[in-house]
C-alpha cells in the first residue's frame, strides 16, 4: 500500500511540475525585433548550461535554427556591452546576449565569464544535428561546428528560445 501511495504522490508532484512550467513558458516574455521572418527572441536565457541531447530534448522545436541565428547577426546590430552583446533588431527593440562561456567535463572552455558565450541552435530538418553560434567581445558571432550529433553529450551550453509571431 505504501508503494502504491508514493507513486500517486510523484505522479501528482510530477503533474504539478509540468504545469507550473507550462504557465511559465506560456507567460515568458518574448521580444518582437522587427525581423523579416517574424521570429520572436526570448527576452532572457534558460537558466544553466544544457548538452545538446538535452537542450533537444527539453525545448524542442522552441530552440532557434542556425537559420534564425544567421537571420539574427546579418539582420540586428550588435554591440558589445557589460559582458555581453546588445542585440538591437530594425524596429530599434532589443534583447542581450550575456557572455556565460561553455563547458564540458573537464571545466570551462572559455575560463574568462564575461568574455564568449555559446548558444545552442539546431538545423531546421533535423533537430538531432547541433550547431552553436559563438561570440567573443571583438567580433561579431559566428555559427559553428555544424553536424555537431546530440550523442555528443560533453558540451554544454546555455540556451535562447524563439517561438513566432502569429500575431501579424
Amino acid at each position: 500500500m505504501g508503494n502504491k501511495w508514493a507513486t500517486i504522490v510523484m505522479k501528482k508532484i510530477y503533474c504539478l511540475l509540468m504545469l507550473i512550467l507550462f504557465i511559465n513558458s506560456a507567460n515568458a516574455q518574448y521580444v518582437d525585433l522587427g525581423l523579416p521572418s517574424r521570429t520572436l527572441w526570448k527576452e532572457s536565457n534558460e537558466e544553466g548550461f544544457y548538452t545538446h541531447r538535452d537542450a533537444v530534448s527539453e525545448f524542442g522545436a522552441t530552440l532557434p535554427t542556425k537559420e534564425q541565428y544567421m537571420e539574427l547577426i546579418d539582420v540586428c546590430k550588435w554591440k558589445w556591452q557589460d559582458g555581453g552583446f546588445i542585440v538591437v533588431g530594425p524596429n530599434r527593440n532589443s534583447i542581450f546576449f550575456p557572455a556565460k562561456g561553455a563547458y564540458n567535463s573537464g571545466g570551462y572552455i572559455d575560463t574568462v565569464y564575461g568574455y564568449s558565450g555559446y548558444y545552442w541552435t539546431v538545423a531546421v530538418n533535423n533537430l538531432k544535428m547541433g550547431w552553436y553560434i559563438k561570440f567573443i567581445e571583438s567580433a561579431k558571432p559566428v555559427i559553428m561546428n555544424g553536424g555537431l550529433d546530440t550523442d555528443n553529450s560533453d558540451f554544454f551550453c546555455p540556451v535562447r528560445l524563439v517561438k513566432l509571431n502569429t500575431n501579424l
